[in-house]
């Protein structure tokens, strides 16, 4: 037997869908109409500039650039991304209301950087420099640090050296009762290294026990060897009216 009961669900589906279309497109107005209609028509064009931007990305990251001179347009555009870190003191002498650039329109921006002078360039660069040497500097010793110290000496040298004299000469002095405490230590410490290097000295320059002594060279090509006192040399071959003379003892008894 055929189910038909997923067939007719969709058909009712189908329907429904049909009457909500024709019911809403009926129900609106033509305002709605016009309105959505504008609607989209703006999301499409704001499509079309998003695709273009992703477009050109891939473009420029792809290909070579030629090598031509740096134009005025280039230029203002470097002044553009320049403008968020000028600082808000400067926003008169750099052109600017008192607002910056915040509130003017982009055609309106680039025509008033593309109309700079020398001055209010200047005040530009020199706070984009400013920012990027007094963020996150940590030391004068780093690279970035030194450019920190060069910078404030070229226009605040009178501050700038101030600063450096007094930390320096407050730890100088500060290293100064160190290298003190530093130099009574090492004295305290030599003797004791001296003492350990004595003793051990002393282990092994131990007199080495006596050899004994040649004296010279026999017939026999052997060499004598000097012997205790209380041990009386015996020749190897005593002559036999010799030893008729040399009294024996036998058992404790004159022989």
């Amino acid at each position: 037997m055929v189910d038909f009961s997923v067939t007719i669900w969709l058909y009712f589906q189908l329907l429904y869908t049909l009457y909500k279309e024709v019911s809403n497109k009926d129900t609106k107005t033509d305002e709605q109409l016009l309105s959505g209609w504008k609607a989209k028509k703006e999301r499409n064009s704001e499509i079309a500039r998003e695709k273009t931007a992703e477009d050109i990305r891939t473009l420029l990251g792809r290909e070579a650039l030629p090598q031509s001179a740096f134009t005025k347009q280039e230029e203002a555009m470097i002044y553009y991304f320049m403008l968020p870190k000028l600082r808000s003191a400067n926003y008169k002498a750099a052109g600017l209301g008192k607002d910056g650039h915040y509130r003017m329109s982009g055609e309106a921006l680039m025509k008033q950087l593309a109309a700079l002078t020398e001055e209010q360039k200047t005040v530009i660069r020199r706070d984009y420099l400013h920012s990027h040497l007094v963020d996150g500097t940590m030391t004068v010793s780093s690279a970035q640090g030194a450019l920190m110290l060069a910078f404030a000496k070229l226009h605040l040298p009178e501050q700038t050296t101030k600063i450096e004299n007094s930390y320096k000469d407050e730890y100088d002095r500060k290293n100064a009762r160190l290298d003190e405490r530093i130099v009574e230590l090492e004295k305290r410490m030599k003797p004791a290294k001296t003492g350990a290097t004595a003793a051990g000295q002393g282990k092994t320059d131990a007199p080495a026990p006596a050899k004994p002594e040649a004296k010279g060279i026999g017939q026999g090509g052997t060499a004598e060897v000097s012997k205790p006192a209380d041990q009386v040399p015996v020749p190897s071959e005593v002559p036999a009216e010799s030893l008729k003379m040399i009294p024996s003892k036998i058992d404790g008894k004159a022989a």
